[in-house]
């Protein structure tokens, strides 16, 4: 509730918001979300701009001269009766970071943190997967499974030594095939 507060005394953002919210848009407060880093939190809340629904009121269809309806327009009904709405859907608009004293709001993730943390942040490019091609690295996979499935069977059986010496073998398999562990062993 602090944060959310102190949110909204920052005149910039709640000015914006209160603008949107006036212009036949509804503004959404995403969950605040609460991210643990070192000794801090950093506070991370999206913001959505959905449009008003409109509501229509369905039309009545005439009637003929002795009051019934005809029956090509009993056929047709809204899917609901009474009035109907428009769907939209919430666009995600800007995203508020808060670190300590500082609160920002932005229209990526990234430029907020950039702005909060005072330093660029910089897109990580994904990283492909590494496919083993020798017969070295498919032996280790191999004993890596086979480890695992008998650290599965100790822990049904209740054997906690016994699972713990399969983890402990897991790991070391996993460090030789890890690529960023391999040559500090």
């Amino acid at each position: 509730m602090q944060i959310e507060a102190r949110i909204d005394q920052q005149t910039d953002i709640s000015r914006e918001l209160s603008l949107w919210g006036q212009r036949g848009s509804r503004v959404i407060r995403g969950n605040l979300l609460a991210i643990p880093v070192s000794n801090a939190f950093i506070y991370v809340e999206p913001i959505y701009l959905e449009a008003n629904q409109e509501v229509r009121q369905p039309v009545a269809a005439p009637q003929t001269q002795s009051g019934a309806k005809s029956q090509k327009q009993q056929g047709v009904r809204p899917a609901r009766e009474g009035s109907t709405t428009t769907a939209s859907l919430p666009e995600l608009k800007r995203v508020i970071v808060a670190l300590g004293n500082q609160v920002v709001m932005e229209e990526r993730l990234d430029m907020a943190l950039s702005r909060v943390l005072g330093r660029e942040i910089v897109l990580g490019r994904e990283v492909p997967a590494v496919i083993p091609q020798t017969g070295e690295t498919s032996d280790l996979s191999a004993r890596a499974l086979e480890y695992y499935y008998k650290a599965k069977e100790y822990l049904r059986q209740g054997d906690w030594a016994g699972y713990g010496r399969e983890l402990d073998k897991l790991e070391g398999i996993l460090k030789q095939l890890s690529p960023t562990t391999a040559g500090n062993n």
